[in-house]
């Protein structure tokens, strides 16, 4: 029994020291995996840091870059700034050197063949006219008809349209003294002319050359004559364009066709206006009512230039005299047929006169157009 007790012991001994071994060892394990942790959160760490201190270079140099384009920008800026500045300084100073007057006689220009010739087209409150000489042009230039930043010059051999005063030898580019211009407006006429220097010289420069656009009898044919030919050609044109192309396509087509000579009088309306000197946006009056009356006389009466003659010729008279005597006679009939129907005229005496005027009305209308 003693020898199993001490056999017992010992193993509890041994028992007891090998418990101790391994809880020595599972401490030092426990401290070596603490350590490798906290090495591992230092390298971590000291990464992150590494990482954000690129990320702050990177940052530093890029605003740097941007900081320096910026500059670089706004240097080029100011040089273009400072070379349109110097460039307006030389135009203003070209401008202000007034002309000096040649000690020697001027030497005469060779005249060129294309000077007499009728090669220039100009343009005037937007119109374009011409063709005229070279001639003609400085002779409206003298006389201030052509503006020389306003109106513009072109002929056949030209790239594009120019202003007149780019033109060489068309305006004479002179500086006149201040003295001399007191002097001048001094001894200056009060009473201004009846006709503006520019209308004259334009009418001299007209003078034996048609104006552009459409004439009278052109207007007048269009306006009497085509609608009625056109009204024939569609009535005739009619039933075969119905066979070849069917009844749906025609229908279609024979309202838009219809319209045509709406179209036309509509063109010819504006070039004839041109050919009065006139601008085109006065056949926009055809809408304004008793405007229109005016606009057609001017068109169907008055001869090419009537805007800067202010002159009827004998067709002109004779042809203003037939249109007012259609004319008003056909306002007063429909403003009076108006009133009747819109129920204005109460009076029974009114209406009777009314009527009566109508049937004046009616009776001059029938007599100048039977």
């Amino acid at each position: 029994i003693a020898a199993l007790a001490e056999v017992r012991a010992e193993r509890d001994i041994l028992a007891k020291a090998e418990m101790k071994v391994r809880a020595d060892a599972g401490a030092k394990a426990f401290a070596e995996a603490k350590r490798r942790a906290k090495e591992e959160a230092r390298a971590k760490h000291a990464e992150q840091a590494r990482l954000k201190a690129v990320a702050r270079a990177e940052a530093s140099e890029q605003a740097k870059a941007a900081e320096a384009k910026a500059r670089a920008e706004a240097a080029a800026l100011k040089q273009a700034e400072e070379a349109e500045a110097q460039a307006a300084r030389k135009l203003a100073e070209v401008a202000e050197v007034p002309a000096v007057a040649a000690a020697t006689p001027e030497k005469k220009k060779k005249p060129s063949i294309a000077d007499g010739k009728a090669i220039w087209f100009y343009t005037f409150e937007g119109e374009r006219l011409g063709p005229v000489s070279f001639e003609q042009l400085r002779s409206m230039a003298v006389g201030s008809s052509l503006d020389p930043r306003l109106d513009l010059v072109w002929k056949k051999d030209m790239a594009e349209w120019k202003p007149a005063g780019q033109i060489d030898g068309l305006f004479q580019r002179t500086v006149v003294p201040a003295e001399v211009k007191e002097r001048k407006e001094a001894k200056a006429p009060v009473a201004a002319a009846s006709r503006s220097p520019k209308k004259t010289v334009r009418l001299a420069a007209f003078k034996d050359q048609s104006w552009p656009g459409a004439r009278r009898r052109s207007l007048l044919l269009v306006m009497l004559v085509f609608p009625f030919i056109w009204n024939y050609l569609l009535s005739f044109a009619g039933p075969l364009a119905t066979r070849q192309f069917g009844p749906v396509i025609v229908g279609k087509a024979l309202p838009l066709a219809a319209m045509l000579p709406f179209v036309v009088m509509a063109w010819f309306l504006m070039k004839r206006l041109v050919n009065l000197g006139m601008s085109r946006m006065w056949c926009l009056g055809i809408f304004a009512p008793f405007l229109n009356l005016w606009v057609g006389y001017r068109c169907l009466a008055c001869p090419a230039g009537y805007a800067y003659q202010k002159k009827l010729d004998g067709p002109g008279v004779a042809l203003a005299a037939l249109y007012w005597m259609v004319a008003l006679p056909c306002t007063l009939l429909l403003t009076v047929t108006v009133a009747l129907l819109g129920g204005a005229i109460n009076s029974p005496a009114l209406q009777q006169h009314a009527r009566e005027a109508l049937r004046i009305a009616n009776g001059l209308v029938t007599l100048v157009w039977p």
